[in-house]
């Protein structure tokens, strides 16, 4: 009997492990796809600041 428990834990183990796994590589990809939003946002500020500081001297340049 002992055997038999022992043998149907380590299946339990093994089918834990397996959740497990397969929960943290979602974890894992969806950390990455939130990592590149993040990057992409300020990729998107870094445009935006430099574009508005472009027309801001074109505005102080129309203004002479």
């Amino acid at each position: 009997d002992t055997i038999n428990a022992n043998q149907a834990e380590l299946i339990n183990l093994k089918r834990d492990l397996t959740t497990v796994q397969e929960k943290l590589t979602d974890q894992n990809t969806r950390l990455s796809s939130a990592e590149a939003t993040w990057q992409m946002a300020e990729n998107l500020y870094r445009t935006l600041a430099d574009q508005v500081r472009e027309h801001s001297y074109d505005i102080k340049d129309l203004n002479r």
